[in-house]
């Protein structure tokens, strides 16, 4: 009687035991297909949300350059005094101040002339964005190589002039700063006028996709 019960039990525990396996084993590659399929599609979402914001900086910076006080400021630059230089400038800011004050992306954007004189036309007022020459000139050397197509870059503490309130800087900001450069030219003439520089901090492309746990 023992061992007719032993082999029953044989013969029940081990076709269960296989059906048991094979179940898990199916629904274990199952369950990591979906979960592999819908990481892809969270991570593709953000890509495409993080594409879209860089591809409305862009706009906005054409929208910028040629703007009637851009374009009509440096086509008279060489010609203006200090006092009309800083009169500008101030008209740049104020202007671009309704557009970013309350849009968290775009921390400084800066205009150049063809002869790379700086005018500071948005920024924190708390830290002024200042970035070597050796690092802005090639730059800017290369956005002039690409005709006006948009080039991104990413600077660092490494290549600001001014580091006394750096620590300011990156708590409010992040330590990098993601940067858009590109020439543009004058509506009226045709030719280079200048250069326009965005800076967006990471902080905002990382706040797209820090909390997601995949």
């Amino acid at each position: 009687r023992k061992r007719l019960a032993l082999s029953f039990a044989i013969l029940s525990l081990v076709p269960l035991f296989i059906t048991g396996w094979f179940a898990y084993h199916r629904s274990s590659i199952v369950i990591k297909n979906k979960i592999s399929t819908y990481s892809i599609q969270v991570m593709n979402q953000v890509s495409i949300n993080i594409r879209n914001d860089l591809a409305k900086l862009e706009n906005d910076s054409v929208d910028i350059a040629f703007s009637d006080i851009v374009q009509n400021t440096l086509l008279s630059y060489d010609k203006l005094d200090d006092w009309e230089k800083k009169s500008a400038e101030l008209e740049m800011t104020n202007l671009l101040a309704k557009r970013y004050s309350f849009v968290p992306s775009v921390t400084d954007i800066q205009v150049f002339t063809k002869h790379l004189d700086k005018i500071n036309a948005y920024g924190d007022d708390n830290f002024r964005f200042r970035l070597k020459s050796e690092f802005t000139e090639p730059l800017l050397e290369n956005a002039l190589s690409r005709g006006g197509v948009p080039l991104w870059t990413i600077q660092s503490k490494e290549h600001e002039e001014d580091w006394r309130d750096y620590d300011y800087r990156t708590n409010v900001y992040g330590e990098y700063g993601i940067v858009l450069a590109r020439s543009f030219r004058s509506l009226k003439e045709g030719s280079t006028l200048g250069y326009i520089m965005l800076r967006i901090d990471e902080a905002y492309i990382l706040n797209k996709y820090k909390d997601i746990d995949l």
